[in-house]
């Protein structure tokens, strides 16, 4: 699960990187659109000068005009395309960072978990007494080893009185 969220953080990175990407030609492609309605708006203004000095003949304005018809319409569809790709690509990053935060979540529980199973004694103290093998499954609340309390501990020993001198 660990690895899965590291991967998962690759991906949020990655998918920034696309969406800055993307934008990026999105609005290049906006920007060309621009530069191409100017441009047939300006082939209008020259075909109409020549045709009323007469140097063009009308099909030639027409055809200018519809150009720019054109291109007012692409100029318009790709102001259109750069708000819809923002939206789209700012909603997928949206979804990649929940994606994250879930798998961030199920890897804390999990440590939780993994914590639980960990035995503490209530005492610092030495093993005394292993009650169940190693690996062995165990159920829950059971005893499992004792543990001597030093701290408490207390020791009668008949010793001869010639050594408690020495003691």
């Amino acid at each position: 699960e660990q690895a899965t969220l590291e991967s998962l953080g690759l991906d949020v990175e990655r998918a920034g990187i696309d969406n800055r990407k993307s934008q990026a030609t999105s609005q290049m492609a906006y920007e060309q659109a621009k530069i191409d309605q100017q441009t047939a708006e300006r082939e209008v203004e020259r075909n109409e000068k020549a045709f009323k000095l007469g140097a063009q003949p009308e099909m030639t304005v027409l055809r200018a005009q519809d150009a720019l018809a054109k291109a007012k319409l692409s100029e318009i569809n790709a102001r259109n395309n750069v708000k819809l790709d923002r939206d789209s690509l700012a909603f997928e990053l949206k979804t990649k960072h929940f994606a994250l935060d879930r798998q961030k979540l199920l890897v804390e529980d999990l440590t939780r978990q993994v914590d639980e199973l960990k035995l503490r004694s209530p005492v610092d103290g030495q093993i005394g007494q292993l009650i169940v093998q190693q690996r062995a499954n165990v159920a829950a609340d059971a005893a499992i080893l004792t543990v001597v309390d030093l701290s408490a501990l207390e020791v009668e020993v008949q010793v001869p009185e010639l050594f408690a001198l020495d003691l």
